[in-house]
């Protein structure tokens, strides 16, 4: 990345921001050759773009940076700016779940995860814990905070598994929300 100029450097950020594993492994290669969004040739979806290298650079530790700084200038989203404020905060707070987006933005930012629901929402009040769990696959720990919710809000979230089949119908279930949730690829 840091031997690319101009519309070469551009494109390859934009390429690598497609998943959040290949950003972080982007920017941490650029080193301090991280492009200034305005050193960047005018893109479509410069917000969307922007958005995720900065989660990208929260992910990676680069918070402190003239990157991060100039990034974060940009016109961010509301989550994002959200998951900006908890880092700048230094740590998580169950409110911080109370919106599904800015739940994805602080895990995208490698700030909370499932394996956190316990501690952060014990009771399961929160929507984006919910988003938390329908993002990743369904580990022990994710699984134990399930089980020890209330039935009803369970089944609210359409987990009702069978008693005799539990952690079979519970990982099953929790993967059809998650394609579900999912949002569908462009052009289908």
């Amino acid at each position: 990345a840091a031997l690319r100029t101009g519309p070469a450097r551009a494109w390859s950020l934009r390429l690598a921001a497609a998943r959040d594993a290949d950003l972080e492994h982007w920017l941490r290669r650029a080193g301090d050759a991280v492009p200034d969004p305005a050193d960047l040739p005018l893109l479509d979806g410069l917000a969307e773009l922007a958005d995720s290298v900065v989660l990208a650079l929260l992910r990676a530790g680069l918070r402190n940076t003239d990157a991060f700084a100039q990034w974060r200038e940009e016109d961010l989203s509301a989550a994002v700016l959200a998951a900006v404020a908890v880092a700048e905060r230094g740590r998580v707070a169950g409110a911080d779940l109370e919106r599904p987006d800015t739940a994805v933005a602080l895990d995208r930012a490698g700030l909370v995860g499932p394996a956190d629901l316990p501690l952060l929402d014990p009771e399961g009040r929160y929507p984006g814990s919910w988003a938390l769990v329908t993002r990743h696959p369904l580990d022990e720990r994710a699984a134990a905070w399930l089980y020890g919710l209330d039935p009803v809000l369970r089944r609210l979230a359409g987990l009702s598994p069978a008693p005799e089949a539990y952690d079979l119908e519970l990982e099953e279930q929790v993967s059809e929300r998650r394609r579900a949730l999912r949002p569908p690829l462009p052009g289908h």
